[in-house]
């Protein structure tokens, strides 16, 4: 069994899948990817769903998947008519911050939003049971897994 580590795949779905081929990715290897799997490329949630359907790959959370969890909370805030408990200190809120030129959010945001209720649960349940670090061994060696 190999052991693959990779960040920051950004959502650029078939540069991640020519890395999977180029390094023969197998059944019997594992897949750790330390976060931002979405945003600034235009497939972040193919990313999302490759990774949810795989048993041998484990996405530990980046500030980009965060973002968009705080957006998800701040939108259903405002839906229910309750006041943002999540605005930032800047007066910007979680979605502007996401959504901003300079973190790549917009696209993923627009793609999130065309999927159907049902999948967007499922990434949404996906990415909130996802964890912010992980400690593993390898052999003799221990590894500390984060996106920071």
């Amino acid at each position: 069994m190999r052991t693959f580590v990779i960040s920051d795949i950004h959502g650029q779905y078939n540069s991640y899948m020519r890395m999977l081929d180029k390094i023969k990715f197998g059944k019997k290897d594992f897949l750790y990817v330390l976060g931002d799997c979405i945003d600034r490329g235009p497939d972040g949630i193919n990313v999302i769903k490759d990774l949810m359907k795989r048993d041998n790959a484990e996405l530990i959370l980046g500030n980009h998947e965060l973002m968009l969890l705080n957006s998800l909370e701040y939108l259903r805030d405002i839906e229910a008519g309750r006041e943002p408990s999540n605005m930032g200190d800047d007066g910007m809120s979680p979605l502007e911050l996401w959504t901003h030129p300079c973190n790549g959010g917009e696209g993923t945001s627009m793609e999130y939003a065309g999927l159907p209720e049902k999948e967007k649960e499922s990434i949404e349940k996906y990415l909130r049971e996802r964890r912010l670090i992980k400690r593993i061994t390898i052999g003799d060696k221990k590894y500390h897994l984060s996106h920071s």
